[in-house]
């Protein structure tokens, strides 16, 4: 695949690449089929588009974190990482403001289905929280399902991409918004990382 800031191997689509492609098909199926179905859609495109954010922040962290940090960045649940990807870049965003807040509802609900706990992490006196609307114990399933609209699910989808894009942007990375999910991240971008750092 050709990128337009810069080549990409012939067929060689990131992770992230796949999985975004997946959330948008699944969305688009979402607003045309049968409710029942569109559910299932919608669950598809929701789980695809927090996988997408997930693949992203690895795939950049391993090309721009130094060592050190990407010790601490694997030992990290998801929601950690990229606060350790963004610390790297001296920005530490609203978590309480979109496009942040839709990821933090979004993994506070995926993690209790998946783990069976929200999670709300404290790190360098800094506090994200989980998503102020869900039961003091946590996600249940109901919040799951509730969760599980198609407003929701394109919520989600166009807020992963504008932290894909902030990323970038805090980081002084220039990247066609075509790319953002497979950037042509070269040496002299880890060295802006590393003097952002």
């Amino acid at each position: 695949m050709q990128g337009k800031t810069g080549p990409h191997p012939a067929g060689c689509a990131s992770t992230a690449v796949r999985h975004r492609e997946s959330a948008a098909f699944f969305l688009d199926m979402a607003a045309t089929a049968p409710a029942e179905q569109s559910v299932q859609c919608v669950k598809a495109s929701l789980i695809f588009s927090a996988l997408t954010h997930e693949a992203f922040v690895d795939e950049l962290a391993a090309r721009l974190l130094d060592e050190a940090d990407r010790v601490d960045f694997l030992a990290a649940s998801h929601t950690q990482r990229l606060h350790l990807l963004l610390r790297a870049f001296w920005h530490l965003p609203d978590y309480a403001q979109r496009p942040y807040s839709t990821l933090i509802e979004l993994f506070s609900v995926m993690n209790y289905m998946v783990a069976g706990m929200a999670e709300t992490l404290v790190r360098d006196r800094v506090h994200i929280p989980r998503a102020d609307n869900l039961a003091d114990g946590g996600a249940t399933d109901a919040d799951w399902e509730a969760f599980c609209t198609l407003d929701n699910a394109r919520r989600v989808y166009e807020d992963i991409q504008a932290i894909a894009g902030d990323i970038f942007r805090r980081a002084g990375i220039h990247v066609d918004e075509d790319d953002l999910f497979n950037p042509p991240v070269t040496p002299n971008h880890a060295a802006v990382a590393s003097s952002a750092g």
